[in-house]
């Protein structure tokens, strides 16, 4: 069975769906306790990482309803809709941070995002695989140069 790993705590898929079927109230109570659980656990050195959209605004507002000065902390790539940006520029206590690389830059350096973290890991885990045994490095666009 699939486990999901949630702080020390696993859940399987089960679990998860049982819990979806929660009156709100009670997910309300429980997404609490687990945000006092990772506040006591920091000790207040925590922060909301705020998207703009509907389930980083949702939970910054169940933070802030424990603790008003949770601050939130927005990510301004350069590839957002600017009416996000604009939303989350009006939030209080928001910080918004920009990379040292333009998402271009990053793409050109990097590679393209891939489907899923887990795709990703595979992915790096391969290039690693590459350089290692067969002495040769991965480009961006496909292809490969002699290390």
């Amino acid at each position: 069975m699939d486990t999901i790993i949630s702080s020390s705590k696993k859940h399987t898929i089960s679990d998860l769906y049982q819990m979806q079927g929660l009156p709100l109230d009670t997910k309300i109570k429980m997404t609490q306790r687990r945000i006092q659980e990772w506040y006591d656990t920091y000790d207040g050195r925590v922060f909301i990482s705020f998207s703009g959209g509907k389930d980083s605004t949702v939970l910054l507002d169940i933070a802030r309803k424990i603790y008003p000065d949770m601050k939130g902390v927005y990510f301004l790539s350069g590839i957002e809709l600017p009416s996000v940006t604009k939303f989350a520029k009006s939030i209080p206590n928001i910080e918004i941070i920009r990379p040292k690389k333009t998402f271009v830059a990053a793409v050109k350096e990097y590679g393209y995002p891939v489907v899923s973290k887990e795709v990703s890991q595979k992915v790096s885990e391969a290039r690693i695989h590459i350089r290692k045994i067969l002495g040769i490095e991965p480009h961006l666009l496909g292809g490969y140069k002699t290390a």
